[in-house]
């Protein structure tokens, strides 16, 4: 299995009726899917050389038939790179030329939008109804390495700049692999998708659910927004299994939804991408006793969890949920500042080592070389490791905890964003009057809080309004604090901890 659209193929020549993807307007089988991807696949290799990896960005609102514009690009040996269609133009063009040559497949409207940068974007309306060369199509496959990408998805930089992070095909199989294995996934299965097929967690219900030959059913972003309505919705749809970002589980428990509804139907529940608090697991558990719940932990970086924790037992509500063991062919280190192995209990950087981990950040060699580097714990040959970021430590249980970053990268509704990116973007009020620009995170609350040095009144919804037009709304400050003035520390610079301490940021 040397790609990952193998996973299609082997499904849709077992279970060719059965459901692969479905959204509320579009159901497509396995069978269905696989001439749809092939369709787009063909349009894309009309397009791109046949010895060449070029990047396909897919630029498309959230349902099944992107999902089959996704393998469809895999069809052709080519990585595809979604992004998210509502993406502001300046960071769409930073991204094209972080790639380089590449492609686009777009509809109308976004091509429209996107200007210039998606002028010779291929509209999927168009491309779906596309001839199918399978010989071509069947060449460009067999010619793909298990150690070419898969597909590029872009994170936040710190330094203004997106970084494309390069997964290859074989993390993506054999995460597959070990979803199905572990959660006992079968053609039954109902996945119930939450995550952007930008996001990670996407990686999950996309692949695991090709493995399985269940179905991926694309639960409407809007519902999000009301989660008072989500539970019913699982049960009308027969959904089986999920995985959510915690702040979605945090919003059911508190609108108390789950005290009027059963979900008979829902077998797993995983959550990943941020911290949930042991008092809203209780929430859930409390209402779902045969239900089995799981704390994954993972990055873009490493084909989503690299590790997980299956919830077994009660936790105090101010009790530390662990992220548990390393999958399989992974494993996880925490290292000192030094390169050595953390002994039990001290706090450490995690970092990771096995098949999940991706290539390195595309078109940027210096970035990769700072985290994507040869682990010093093993002398005798080159063991590639990544630096996560994140501090944690491995407990007296044998299993691992996370203790918080080493960094100004952090995590709001699942999705990782760097600081630096939004300071930068909001360094463009300097042209409105603001003197200076901070950006801090607020721990507890989980907000991104905007300082302003200025004697002029700002206000925060106007701000947004233009910090849109260059960062995407999840990166948008939730809270703006006016000063007249920065403490500054000795050396001149912006004094962060006095301002955290001066406005109560935990």
């Amino acid at each position: 299995m040397n790609s990952a659209i193998c996973l299609l193929e082997q499904t849709a020549q077992r279970l060719p009726g059965n459901t692969a993807f479905r959204d509320n307007d579009t159901t497509l089988s396995y069978v269905e899917l696989r001439v749809m991807a092939r369709a787009i696949g063909s349009a894309v290799a009309a397009r791109t050389k046949q010895d060449e990896r070029t990047p396909v960005i897919i630029a498309l609102p959230k349902n099944a038939t992107t999902a089959a514009a996704l393998l469809g690009v895999l069809y052709s040996g080519n990585p595809y790179v979604p992004i998210d269609p509502d993406t502001p133009v300046p960071r769409f063009e930073a991204i094209r030329e972080v790639l380089g040559e590449s492609l686009v497949i777009t509809d109308a409207a976004n091509k429209a939008r996107l200007g210039d940068g998606a002028a010779d974007a291929l509209l999927i309306d168009e491309i779906v109804a596309t001839a199918v060369d399978d010989a071509e199509l069947d060449c460009r496959v067999d010619r793909v390495m298990d150690c070419d990408p898969a597909y590029i998805m872009f994170t936040s930089g710190s330094t203004g700049v997106p970084k494309g992070v390069a997964v290859p095909h074989r993390a993506v199989i054999d995460y597959a692999n070990w979803v199905v294995e572990t959660f006992d996934c079968d053609e039954q299965s109902v996945f119930g998708n939450q995550a952007a097929f930008y996001f990670a967690n996407s990686i999950y219900d996309i692949y695991g659910v090709l493995r399985c030959g269940g179905t991926l059913h694309i639960i409407p972003p809007v519902l999000f927004t009301f989660p008072s309505k989500l539970p019913a919705y699982l049960t009308e749809q027969g959904v089986s299994h999920i995985l959510w970002v915690p702040t979605v589980m945090k919003n059911i428990a508190n609108s108390g939804v789950l005290d009027k509804v059963e979900l008979p139907t829902l077998r797993l529940i995983c959550f990943c991408g941020e911290i949930l608090a042991a008092s809203y697991l209780n929430v859930w558990r409390a209402h779902l006793p045969d239900t089995r719940f799981a704390n994954l932990y993972g990055m873009t970086e490493g084909a989503d969890a690299v590790s997980y924790h299956l919830i077994e037992r009660d936790y105090g509500d101010h009790e530390a949920i662990p992220i548990g063991h390393a999958c399989r062919n992974t494993r996880v280190q925490v290292l000192d500042t030094y390169g050595n192995e953390c002994p039990t209990g001290e706090v450490g950087e995690i970092c990771v080592m096995g098949t999940c981990l991706a290539l390195g950040y595309y078109n940027r060699h210096d970035l990769t070389e700072q985290v994507f580097v040869n682990n010093p714990c093993e002398p005798r040959f080159q063991e590639k490791m990544y630096r996560t970021g994140d501090l944690g430590f491995k407990g007296e249980d044998g299993l691992y905890y996370i203790k918080g970053r080493t960094d100004s990268q952090v995590k709001v509704k699942g999705n990782r964003i760097e600081l630096g990116e939004v300071e930068k973007a909001a360094a463009t009020l300097q042209s409105q009057g603001a003197e200076n620009v901070c950006v801090l995170f607020d721990q507890e609350a989980e907000e991104i809080v905007l300082f302003l040095q200025t004697t002029q009144d700002f206000k925060l919804r106007k701000i947004n309004q233009h910090l849109k037009t260059i960062i995407p709304d999840y990166m948008l400050p939730a809270r703006l604090e006016l000063c007249k003035q920065f403490p500054l520390t000795a050396s001149g610079k912006i004094d962060r901890m006095h301002l955290r301490k001066t406005h109560n940021l935990i």
